[in-house]
């Protein structure tokens, strides 16, 4: 672990520029050697060994105060960073970009008696998941929502190693621990959305849904095909597939059988091709599961465990 050293003869606050930032990060991943020191002048410069930067003096009293948690506490839960990696970009193809609904731009986190489950929405399509290999206390029951801003740095940035969250009222730290090729371990801190999350589980799969067994390959070159030689005139993407003992994609010849006991009347249904290809990105199984109750009620599709489920609310024509 490197140790850095800061000189300074003054009481002296400053700010950095982005790039500026940047660049120290770039430099300070060129120097081989554990002690680095950090010298503060008078006339605001910042000199780290051979690098001179200009800064500027700011009143802490126009900087936003932040209350991290803190870190000698116990955290809520542990995983490994690939898999949380993983699992925060595929729940960013599914959160809502819209900056005015702060809700549904997070990534909602629910821990009932050591279980986790992970949801994110635009109010038009969802992702739930229960990551496998992510260690809760037994005794921990709390939800809260990740803002994807945390995601986006975390994977920006190239770290590895374990991933614990801690959270105090409204504010997450996540430590990375030996997060870099150094093995120092960073800390992304952040703020908890205001509000309450919407009630999710009304769109997902019903008791009473029929439920069918495909091949996820076949099923998503034919969405592929068909979002090609659709006429939307729309510009929605919108695709529409027809469940009559086989799956038809309309406008085109292509025809796939299901496996399953239940057998579907004849129901057509439009679907956006971009959300179903985003499901699909994330589901990887060779066989995955469709449920569908009606033509006006949500399409979802699952793994086998039902520990990825990817929702889809139908187009209206």
């Amino acid at each position: 672990m490197q140790k850095i050293k800061i000189s300074s003869d003054i009481d002296f606050n400053f700010l950095l520029s982005i790039s500026d930032f940047k660049s120290i990060l770039a430099y300070l991943a060129t120097i081989k050697d554990f002690d680095i020191s950090i010298e503060l002048s008078e006339a605001g410069f910042i000199q780290i060994m051979d690098l001179k930067i200009k800064v500027y003096s700011i009143d802490t009293s126009d900087f936003p105060i932040f209350n991290s948690p803190n870190l000698d506490e116990r955290h809520i839960f542990s995983m490994d960073t690939e898999n949380f990696l993983k699992i925060s970009q595929e729940h960013m193809l599914f959160a809502s970009k819209d900056k005015d609904n702060k809700k549904l731009t997070g990534v909602f986190v629910k821990i009932e008696n050591g279980d986790v489950e992970t949801v994110s929405t635009d109010g038009h399509k969802l992702l739930l998941q229960k990551p496998e290999n992510c260690r809760s206390y037994d005794n921990t029951n709390i939800s809260f929502i990740i803002p994807t801003s945390i995601l986006l740095i975390a994977n920006k940035i190239k770290i590895c190693g374990v991933v614990k969250m801690h959270k105090a009222d409204n504010n997450l730290a996540f430590v990375f621990c030996g997060g870099d090729f150094r093995g120092n371990s960073i800390i992304i801190t952040g703020r908890v959305p205001e509000g309450t999350y919407p009630d999710f589980t009304t769109v997902l799969p019903a008791a009473d849904a029929k439920k069918i067994k495909i091949n996820r390959k076949e099923f998503l070159g034919n969405i592929e095909l068909a979002s090609i030689m659709t006429p939307d005139k729309s510009n929605s993407n919108g695709i529409t597939i027809n469940f009559n003992g086989s799956i038809n994609f309309k406008d085109t010849d292509k025809k796939m059988e299901y496996a399953g006991n239940d057998i579907f009347d004849e129901t057509e249904i439009k679907l956006n091709a971009n959300y179903l290809k985003d499901g699909l990105k994330v589901l990887t199984d060779e066989y995955i599961n469709i449920a569908l109750k009606t033509k006006y009620t949500p399409f979802s599709i699952s793994n086998d465990s039902s520990n990825q489920i990817a929702v889809m609310m139908p187009m209206r024509y």
